[in-house]
């Protein structure tokens, strides 16, 4: 898992990172974010058809839109962790 999220986004993870928000740690927003569920999906052949997207990514925005809105406005976004990931490839489904 940690080798698909090196390749997705270039960022080297490993156990100690498993608290990590793919949205706020990853900087994975809008199209992206999809793009990298599908692959993450495909590649594990994890279950994606009741994960609510919507409900953990914004769409995507420049970073000083980005800066902005986490500096003023709390998030209402669930969070989307690497653990979760993890325990979706264990479970064959993300929800």
């Amino acid at each position: 898992m940690f080798k698909f999220i090196e390749n997705e986004t270039g960022i080297i993870l490993d156990e100690s990172c498993l608290h990590f928000i793919v949205q706020k740690d990853l900087g994975i927003y809008g199209d992206e974010a999809y793009d990298f569920i599908l692959n993450f999906s495909n590649i594990f052949e994890v279950d994606i058809t009741e994960f609510k997207f919507n409900e953990y990514f914004n769409n995507e925005m420049d970073g000083i839109s980005r800066f902005l809105i986490s500096f003023f406005r709390k998030s209402n976004k669930r969070q989307l962790t690497i653990e979760k990931l993890r325990q979706a490839i264990i479970n064959k489904k993300l929800i």
